[in-house]
């Protein structure tokens, strides 16, 4: 997908890893997708040799980039201030988003 920014993609399991909720994880996709904050695409393997199917692949476009840390930012303006090192890192003790 030639000229969209692309961060590392993550696989839709280890999201799930991350949500906790499968059946909240494509609706979400599908979404981001159609906002134009994420891209999509097959793995290039073949099933076949890697003995699994291939795996949709998810990718943070810029748009997806720069809404993601104005979320961000939003949200850490909520929480306490006490917490957050600078660099936006949280202090030790504390969750992470």
């Amino acid at each position: 997908m030639g000229g969209k920014d692309r961060a590392k993609p993550r696989v839709t399991f280890q999201m799930a890893l991350v949500l906790r909720a499968t059946g909240t994880i494509y609706p979400i996709l599908a979404r981001l997708e159609a906002a134009g904050w994420v891209v999509s695409d097959w793995e290039a393997i073949d099933p076949a040799e890697e003995g699994r199917p291939r795996r949709r692949l998810y990718y943070l476009t810029g748009a997806g980039a720069l809404q993601a840390r104005v979320a961000l930012d939003d949200m850490r303006g909520k929480l306490d201030p006490a917490r957050w090192q600078p660099g936006g890192v949280l202090s030790p003790g504390g969750d992470a988003l």
